[in-house]
């Protein structure tokens, strides 16, 4: 039997909460098989409400899609095309992030490669969630 679907998404909820401008891309396998609309309707109402977007039409290049960076490629195609400046992709298949950037690993601060038998509940995952949030957040304050 798996593990059950979003199984950690009340506890972003929960990290999220204080942070009401905080939006969601979804970049999900679940995409390539399911309606967007159908994937965000598993989220609770809450999350859900916070996903502006998809990578769904987004494909990575085939170099990065064989050597396991592709959802990395695909995550940071769509932020240099919104030009995002404050991001954070949290996955547990974004590999070979110090491959990207201007220079090598400039992007990595980007992503938090989740333990895919933890995932969120891994608690240096959260550590390093809550201290994004809480950088990004004061720094708007400014």
């Amino acid at each position: 039997m798996g593990r059950p679907l979003f199984e950690f998404a009340l506890l972003l909820v929960e990290m999220l909460k204080p942070y009401p401008r905080v939006e969601i891309v979804l970049t999900t396998s679940w995409l390539q098989t399911l309606a967007a609309d159908t994937v965000i309707s598993y989220l609770p109402p809450e999350l859900a409400r916070r996903v502006v977007d998809t990578t769904r039409l987004l494909k990575p290049r085939l170099s990065y899609e064989q050597s396991g960076a592709g959802r990395t490629d695909v995550i940071v195609s769509y932020a240099y095309g919104k030009r995002l400046k404050n991001w954070l992709a949290i996955d547990d298949s974004a590999y070979g992030s110090t491959k990207f950037g201007r220079e090598p690993g400039a992007l990595i601060e980007h992503f938090v490669l989740l333990d895919s038998a933890r995932g969120l509940g891994d608690e240096s995952a959260q550590q390093r969630i809550r201290k994004w949030l809480i950088e990004v957040h004061s720094a708007k304050c400014m």
